[in-house]
Protein backbone atom coordinates (compact mmCIF):
# COMPACT_ATOMS: atom_id res chain seq x y z
CA UNK A 1 0.00 0.00 0.00
CA UNK A 2 1.61 3.02 -0.95
CA UNK A 3 1.19 6.63 0.93
CA UNK A 4 1.89 10.29 -0.46
CA UNK A 5 1.61 13.45 2.29
CA UNK A 6 1.34 16.45 1.14
CA UNK A 7 1.85 20.12 3.28
CA UNK A 8 -1.00 22.31 2.64
CA UNK A 9 -0.52 26.23 2.58
CA UNK A 10 -3.11 28.35 4.71
CA UNK A 11 -4.28 30.01 1.16
CA UNK A 12 -4.74 26.06 -0.44
CA UNK A 13 -6.89 25.06 2.91
CA UNK A 14 -8.75 27.89 2.79
CA UNK A 15 -9.80 27.64 -1.09
CA UNK A 16 -10.19 23.82 -0.62
CA UNK A 17 -10.89 22.49 3.15
CA UNK A 18 -10.20 19.19 4.29
CA UNK A 19 -13.11 17.17 4.79
CA UNK A 20 -13.75 16.10 8.92
CA UNK A 21 -12.81 12.67 10.15
CA UNK A 22 -15.56 11.06 11.73
CA UNK A 23 -14.79 9.78 15.16
CA UNK A 24 -13.64 5.89 15.69
CA UNK A 25 -16.25 3.48 13.97
CA UNK A 26 -19.59 5.31 14.61
CA UNK A 27 -21.62 3.74 12.51
CA UNK A 28 -23.22 0.21 11.91
CA UNK A 29 -24.13 -2.01 8.75
CA UNK A 30 -26.57 -0.52 6.64
CA UNK A 31 -25.43 3.34 6.81
CA UNK A 32 -24.89 4.83 3.76
CA UNK A 33 -21.25 4.90 1.84
CA UNK A 34 -19.94 7.27 -0.63
CA UNK A 35 -16.38 6.48 -2.15
CA UNK A 36 -14.69 9.00 -4.33
CA UNK A 37 -11.16 8.65 -6.37
CA UNK A 38 -9.74 8.67 -10.06
CA UNK A 39 -11.21 5.43 -11.57
CA UNK A 40 -10.13 4.47 -14.99
CA UNK A 41 -8.50 8.03 -15.61
CA UNK A 42 -11.77 9.93 -14.93
CA UNK A 43 -10.89 12.30 -12.02
CA UNK A 44 -13.11 13.61 -9.18
CA UNK A 45 -15.70 9.98 -9.79
CA UNK A 46 -18.39 9.56 -6.98
CA UNK A 47 -19.95 6.73 -6.32
CA UNK A 48 -22.79 5.76 -3.86
CA UNK A 49 -23.55 2.69 -1.50
CA UNK A 50 -24.04 1.24 1.69
CA UNK A 51 -21.90 -0.24 4.53
CA UNK A 52 -22.34 -4.01 4.22
CA UNK A 53 -20.15 -4.88 7.15
CA UNK A 54 -17.31 -3.96 9.58
CA UNK A 55 -14.07 -5.63 10.99
CA UNK A 56 -13.51 -7.73 7.80
CA UNK A 57 -10.61 -10.00 7.85
CA UNK A 58 -9.17 -9.83 4.06
CA UNK A 59 -6.86 -11.98 2.23
CA UNK A 60 -3.58 -10.52 1.09
CA UNK A 61 -3.42 -10.82 -2.64
CA UNK A 62 -0.08 -12.31 -2.47
CA UNK A 63 -1.44 -15.25 -0.17
CA UNK A 64 1.08 -13.19 2.42
CA UNK A 65 -1.51 -12.90 5.38
CA UNK A 66 -4.75 -10.43 5.65
CA UNK A 67 -5.90 -7.17 6.03
CA UNK A 68 -7.57 -6.56 8.96
CA UNK A 69 -10.35 -4.47 10.52
CA UNK A 70 -11.89 -3.68 6.94
CA UNK A 71 -15.27 -1.63 6.23
CA UNK A 72 -16.69 -4.13 3.16
CA UNK A 73 -18.93 -1.49 1.05
CA UNK A 74 -20.93 -2.11 -1.69
CA UNK A 75 -20.34 1.07 -3.72
CA UNK A 76 -18.71 1.16 -6.87
CA UNK A 77 -15.30 0.86 -6.40
CA UNK A 78 -12.45 0.45 -9.62
CA UNK A 79 -8.76 0.84 -10.23
CA UNK A 80 -7.97 3.94 -9.64
CA UNK A 81 -10.27 4.76 -6.48
CA UNK A 82 -7.68 3.14 -4.15
CA UNK A 83 -6.42 5.69 -1.78
CA UNK A 84 -9.45 8.00 -2.24
CA UNK A 85 -11.69 9.06 1.14
CA UNK A 86 -14.70 7.05 1.87
CA UNK A 87 -17.40 9.25 3.30
CA UNK A 88 -20.43 9.11 4.93
CA UNK A 89 -23.55 10.90 4.80
CA UNK A 90 -22.46 13.76 6.92
CA UNK A 91 -19.43 14.53 4.70
CA UNK A 92 -17.17 13.14 7.28
CA UNK A 93 -14.13 10.88 6.24
CA UNK A 94 -14.80 7.29 7.57
CA UNK A 95 -12.21 5.12 5.58
CA UNK A 96 -9.86 5.36 2.82
CA UNK A 97 -10.71 3.44 -0.26
CA UNK A 98 -8.25 0.14 -0.75
CA UNK A 99 -9.54 -3.24 -1.99
CA UNK A 100 -11.65 -5.11 -4.71
CA UNK A 101 -12.48 -8.69 -3.92
CA UNK A 102 -11.26 -10.99 -6.42
CA UNK A 103 -12.43 -14.76 -7.55
CA UNK A 104 -10.14 -16.99 -5.76
CA UNK A 105 -9.19 -19.26 -9.04
CA UNK A 106 -9.43 -16.60 -11.42
CA UNK A 107 -8.41 -13.45 -9.79
CA UNK A 108 -11.10 -11.55 -11.16
CA UNK A 109 -12.86 -8.30 -9.62
CA UNK A 110 -15.84 -9.25 -8.41
CA UNK A 111 -18.63 -6.82 -8.40
CA UNK A 112 -20.13 -4.98 -5.34
CA UNK A 113 -17.51 -6.22 -2.60
CA UNK A 114 -15.26 -3.74 -1.98
CA UNK A 115 -12.99 -2.37 1.35
CA UNK A 116 -11.54 0.14 2.49
CA UNK A 117 -9.15 1.19 5.68
CA UNK A 118 -10.82 2.63 8.70
CA UNK A 119 -10.08 6.12 9.17
CA UNK A 120 -9.32 5.46 12.80
CA UNK A 121 -5.89 3.06 11.69
CA UNK A 122 -5.19 5.96 9.09
CA UNK A 123 -4.63 8.45 11.81
CA UNK A 124 -2.43 5.60 13.86
CA UNK A 125 -0.55 5.36 10.71
CA UNK A 126 -0.37 8.53 9.94
CA UNK A 127 2.15 10.07 12.70
CA UNK A 128 4.73 7.14 11.78
CA UNK A 129 4.48 7.97 8.21
CA UNK A 130 5.14 11.45 8.67
CA UNK A 131 8.12 10.61 11.18
CA UNK A 132 9.59 7.45 9.76
CA UNK A 133 8.53 7.56 5.54
CA UNK A 134 7.02 4.22 6.54
CA UNK A 135 4.38 2.15 9.18
CA UNK A 136 6.55 0.27 11.50
CA UNK A 137 4.16 -2.50 13.47
CA UNK A 138 5.10 -3.88 16.89
CA UNK A 139 5.26 -7.62 17.17
CA UNK A 140 4.53 -9.72 20.22
CA UNK A 141 5.01 -12.94 18.75
CA UNK A 142 2.03 -15.45 19.16
CA UNK A 143 -0.86 -16.99 17.29
CA UNK A 144 -4.23 -16.25 19.03
CA UNK A 145 -7.88 -17.03 18.84
CA UNK A 146 -10.93 -15.74 20.42
CA UNK A 147 -12.05 -17.42 23.89
CA UNK A 148 -15.31 -19.94 22.63
CA UNK A 149 -18.02 -19.76 24.61
CA UNK A 150 -18.04 -22.84 27.12
CA UNK A 151 -14.35 -22.67 27.29
CA UNK A 152 -14.38 -20.82 30.43
CA UNK A 153 -14.54 -23.81 32.82
CA UNK A 154 -11.50 -25.01 31.46
CA UNK A 155 -9.46 -21.86 30.80
CA UNK A 156 -10.90 -19.76 34.32
CA UNK A 157 -11.97 -16.56 31.53
CA UNK A 158 -14.61 -15.97 29.85
CA UNK A 159 -13.11 -13.24 27.42
CA UNK A 160 -9.58 -12.48 25.94
CA UNK A 161 -7.16 -13.68 23.54
CA UNK A 162 -6.20 -17.71 23.71
CA UNK A 163 -2.78 -18.36 22.83
CA UNK A 164 -2.78 -21.03 20.94
CA UNK A 165 0.93 -20.59 19.49
CA UNK A 166 3.99 -19.09 21.03
CA UNK A 167 6.76 -18.09 17.75
CA UNK A 168 10.56 -19.42 19.11
CA UNK A 169 12.69 -16.56 20.29
CA UNK A 170 10.06 -14.03 19.76
CA UNK A 171 9.04 -11.39 22.35
CA UNK A 172 6.66 -13.31 24.13
CA UNK A 173 8.57 -16.72 24.33
CA UNK A 174 11.38 -14.21 25.73
CA UNK A 175 9.02 -13.38 28.15
CA UNK A 176 7.45 -16.62 29.36
CA UNK A 177 3.78 -16.17 27.89
CA UNK A 178 3.09 -19.76 26.69
CA UNK A 179 0.23 -21.34 24.44
CA UNK A 180 -3.04 -22.19 26.32
CA UNK A 181 -2.75 -18.30 28.18
CA UNK A 182 -5.48 -16.16 27.79
CA UNK A 183 -4.51 -12.34 27.24
CA UNK A 184 -7.33 -10.44 29.09
CA UNK A 185 -5.41 -6.74 29.31
CA UNK A 186 -2.11 -4.79 28.07
CA UNK A 187 -1.17 -1.87 29.67
CA UNK A 188 -4.32 -2.31 31.94
CA UNK A 189 -6.08 -1.82 28.38
CA UNK A 190 -8.94 -4.69 28.44
CA UNK A 191 -8.32 -7.32 26.25
CA UNK A 192 -11.86 -9.14 25.24
CA UNK A 193 -10.78 -10.80 22.21
CA UNK A 194 -7.97 -11.57 19.72
CA UNK A 195 -8.81 -8.55 17.43
CA UNK A 196 -8.30 -5.89 20.64
CA UNK A 197 -5.22 -7.55 21.52
CA UNK A 198 -3.85 -7.15 17.44
CA UNK A 199 -4.90 -3.18 17.87
CA UNK A 200 -3.46 -3.00 21.64
CA UNK A 201 0.21 -3.72 19.88
CA UNK A 202 0.55 -3.52 16.37
CA UNK A 203 0.39 0.46 16.70
CA UNK A 204 2.93 0.91 19.44
CA UNK A 205 7.12 0.98 18.91
CA UNK A 206 9.20 -1.83 18.79
CA UNK A 207 11.62 -1.83 21.84
CA UNK A 208 8.67 -0.62 23.96
CA UNK A 209 7.96 -2.74 26.86
CA UNK A 210 4.11 -3.79 27.85
CA UNK A 211 2.72 -5.38 30.77
CA UNK A 212 0.62 -8.30 29.56
CA UNK A 213 -2.15 -9.51 31.90
CA UNK A 214 -2.95 -13.07 31.24
CA UNK A 215 -4.72 -15.99 33.07
CA UNK A 216 -2.79 -19.50 33.22
CA UNK A 217 -4.32 -22.43 34.88
CA UNK A 218 -6.86 -20.08 36.04
CA UNK A 219 -4.37 -17.89 37.89
CA UNK A 220 -4.39 -14.11 37.11
CA UNK A 221 0.03 -13.95 35.44
CA UNK A 222 1.35 -10.02 34.44
CA UNK A 223 4.07 -10.41 32.47
CA UNK A 224 6.16 -7.29 31.33
CA UNK A 225 6.89 -8.25 27.31
CA UNK A 226 9.77 -5.86 25.15
CA UNK A 227 8.33 -5.50 21.68
CA UNK A 228 9.89 -5.92 18.53
CA UNK A 229 9.49 -4.76 14.82
CA UNK A 230 7.30 -7.20 12.92
CA UNK A 231 9.87 -9.72 10.84
CA UNK A 232 9.49 -8.71 7.39
CA UNK A 233 8.85 -5.13 7.92
CA UNK A 234 12.25 -3.84 8.62
CA UNK A 235 14.07 -1.69 6.42
CA UNK A 236 16.33 -3.84 3.71
CA UNK A 237 13.86 -6.91 3.44
CA UNK A 238 14.44 -8.26 0.07
CA UNK A 239 11.81 -7.32 -2.31
CA UNK A 240 10.05 -10.03 -3.94
CA UNK A 241 10.70 -9.10 -7.39
CA UNK A 242 12.00 -6.31 -9.58
CA UNK A 243 8.82 -3.90 -10.13
CA UNK A 244 8.80 -3.09 -13.80
CA UNK A 245 6.04 -2.04 -16.41
CA UNK A 246 3.64 -1.37 -13.26
CA UNK A 247 3.83 -4.73 -12.18
CA UNK A 248 5.13 -6.72 -8.73
CA UNK A 249 5.62 -10.26 -9.06
CA UNK A 250 6.78 -12.89 -6.18
CA UNK A 251 7.68 -16.60 -6.53
CA UNK A 252 5.05 -19.74 -6.00
CA UNK A 253 3.97 -20.15 -3.06
CA UNK A 254 1.80 -22.76 -1.61
CA UNK A 255 -0.96 -20.08 -0.49
CA UNK A 256 -0.49 -18.32 -4.15
CA UNK A 257 -1.29 -21.68 -6.10
CA UNK A 258 -4.52 -22.35 -3.89
CA UNK A 259 -5.62 -18.56 -4.09
CA UNK A 260 -5.57 -18.23 -7.49
CA UNK A 261 -5.81 -22.33 -8.71
CA UNK A 262 -2.01 -22.56 -10.19
CA UNK A 263 -0.97 -25.94 -10.91
CA UNK A 264 2.50 -25.55 -12.66
CA UNK A 265 5.35 -25.19 -10.67
CA UNK A 266 7.97 -22.69 -12.25
CA UNK A 267 6.84 -18.95 -13.01
CA UNK A 268 6.29 -15.58 -11.60
CA UNK A 269 2.89 -14.83 -9.65
CA UNK A 270 1.61 -10.76 -10.47
CA UNK A 271 0.62 -9.64 -7.06
CA UNK A 272 0.23 -6.09 -8.06
CA UNK A 273 -0.74 -4.38 -11.14
CA UNK A 274 -0.46 -0.22 -11.06
CA UNK A 275 -3.25 1.34 -12.37
CA UNK A 276 -2.59 3.18 -15.78
CA UNK A 277 0.44 1.39 -16.51
CA UNK A 278 1.66 -0.41 -19.39
CA UNK A 279 0.83 -3.75 -18.03
CA UNK A 280 -2.92 -2.17 -16.79
CA UNK A 281 -3.82 -1.19 -20.15
CA UNK A 282 -2.51 -4.35 -21.35
CA UNK A 283 -4.83 -6.19 -19.48
CA UNK A 284 -2.54 -8.12 -16.83
CA UNK A 285 -4.26 -8.93 -13.78
CA UNK A 286 -3.37 -9.78 -10.18
CA UNK A 287 -3.10 -13.72 -9.99
CA UNK A 288 -1.36 -13.97 -13.25
CA UNK A 289 0.90 -16.85 -13.94
CA UNK A 290 4.27 -15.20 -15.92
CA UNK A 291 6.09 -17.63 -17.40
CA UNK A 292 7.98 -15.94 -20.55
CA UNK A 293 9.54 -12.82 -20.79
CA UNK A 294 10.45 -11.73 -24.55
CA UNK A 295 10.15 -15.93 -25.19
CA UNK A 296 12.65 -16.32 -22.17
CA UNK A 297 11.74 -19.17 -19.58
CA UNK A 298 10.72 -17.35 -16.15
CA UNK A 299 10.98 -20.40 -13.91
CA UNK A 300 11.63 -18.04 -10.32
CA UNK A 301 12.04 -14.35 -9.54
CA UNK A 302 15.75 -14.50 -10.09
CA UNK A 303 14.95 -15.20 -13.75
CA UNK A 304 12.98 -12.48 -13.64
CA UNK A 305 14.95 -10.00 -12.34
CA UNK A 306 17.92 -10.73 -14.55
CA UNK A 307 15.61 -10.54 -17.93
CA UNK A 308 13.89 -7.41 -17.20
CA UNK A 309 16.91 -5.39 -16.10
CA UNK A 310 18.40 -6.09 -19.47
CA UNK A 311 14.87 -4.29 -21.45
CA UNK A 312 14.42 -0.87 -21.59
CA UNK A 313 11.28 1.33 -20.60
CA UNK A 314 10.13 2.17 -23.91
CA UNK A 315 10.86 -1.82 -25.42
CA UNK A 316 7.77 -3.66 -26.38
CA UNK A 317 7.21 -6.78 -24.17
CA UNK A 318 5.76 -10.07 -24.95
CA UNK A 319 4.80 -12.21 -21.83
CA UNK A 320 3.42 -15.32 -21.98
CA UNK A 321 0.96 -15.95 -19.06
CA UNK A 322 -1.08 -18.47 -17.21
CA UNK A 323 -4.54 -17.52 -16.46
CA UNK A 324 -7.42 -20.00 -15.26
CA UNK A 325 -5.22 -22.47 -16.75
CA UNK A 326 -5.18 -21.35 -20.48
CA UNK A 327 -2.38 -19.92 -22.01
CA UNK A 328 -2.27 -16.73 -23.69
CA UNK A 329 0.14 -13.85 -24.71
CA UNK A 330 0.33 -10.09 -23.97
CA UNK A 331 2.02 -7.03 -25.40
CA UNK A 332 3.23 -4.43 -23.25
CA UNK A 333 3.49 -1.40 -25.82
Amino acid sequence: MNFWIWRCSAWTARICPLRPWATPMPWKSGTGSSPSGNPLGFSHTVTLGIVSALNRDVPRPDGSGYYRRMIQTDAAINPGNSGGPLVNAYGEVVGMNTLIARQTSTGLAVEGINFAVPINEIKLALAQIVEKGRVTRAWLGVYIQDVIPGMERQLGVREGALVTEVVPNSPAAKAGIRAGDVITAVDNQRIRNSNDLQMAIMYRRPGEEVAVTLVRDKEVLVLNVVLEERPGEAVGAAPSGISRFGITVQDITPELKSRYGITRESGVVVVDVQPGSRAYWAGLQVGDLIVEVKRQPVSSVSDWNRIVSQITEDEEVLLTVIRAGRTRFILLR
